[in-house]
């Protein structure tokens, strides 16, 4: 398996995140593991960012202790999903029906002069 192209960012990490270097650094790292946002091992990540910083990453909950002693990047799935565009608006689709309840989305294709014409999405009404 190979790294990841890139890693996205959110933009307020400059503001929520104690360390937004040490985080970028931790998923980059995380990013080049053979499994995507974990680490074999607690010695690995002490390899990779130094021992005093895996601590930090640690105690800052960045990082979290899976039972079989793999470490997994908090929110790593953040990293992960999405692919393509296809993905992300069925993602988000599913996001919005969830949301609505009973009310649906339906395509607001219309038929006019013979021609059809897609308008987009809306919501079901009456």
């Amino acid at each position: 398996m190979s790294a990841l192209a890139y890693i996205k960012v959110p933009v307020e990490i400059v503001q929520t995140h104690e360390d937004p270097g040490e985080w970028c650094e931790l998923m980059c790292y995380g990013a080049m593991q053979p499994e995507h946002g974990h680490f074999a091992t607690r010695g690995v990540m002490d390899t990779l960012l130094g021992r005093a910083r895996a601590r930090r990453c640690v105690d800052r909950g960045d990082v979290q202790a899976l039972p079989d002693g793999r470490w997994l990047i908090t929110d790593w799935d953040f990293q992960e999903g999405d692919r393509t565009v296809t993905d992300r608006m069925k993602r988000y689709r599913d996001r919005v029906r969830s949301r609505q309840g009973a009310q649906k989305l339906f395509p607001l294709s219309t038929i006019k002069g013979g021609r059809r014409r897609n308008a987009g999405y809306g919501r079901v009404t009456g």
